[in-house]
């Protein structure tokens, strides 16, 4: 999951450092060139705004899952160790009993 994560966040910072150029390139335009590449860039400025909208909003979503899921984790590891305690200690009583019949 964090490759997948880490994955993403390369790929955005490489389109962000593209349209950052290319941002550049189009103030360095002439004004016939910025008129034919104002609609695709225009376009591409609300795919950029929706992609930022939408990432947030996954960030946001994960961020949920992952502290419902900490809070579920942290109960299903008291139970566990409560659990665990419980048969360590049955076992210790049955090696006692084991090394008392031994003797």
């Amino acid at each position: 999951m964090k490759e997948v994560s880490n994955a993403m966040r390369q790929l955005f910072e490489a389109l962000k450092t593209e349209r950052d150029d290319l941002r550049v390139q189009m103030r360095l335009a002439s004004m016939e060139l910025k008129d034919e590449l104002n609609e695709d860039w225009q376009a591409a400025e609300r795919r950029w705004a929706a992609l930022k909208a939408g990432g947030k909003k996954v960030g946001e979503e994960a961020a949920a899952v992952r502290e419902a899921l900490e809070a579920d984790f942290d109960d299903i590891a008291d139970n566990f160790t409560d659990m665990g305690e419980s048969v360590m200690k049955d076992i210790r009583e049955t090696y006692t009993q084991l090394r008392n019949k031994l003797k």
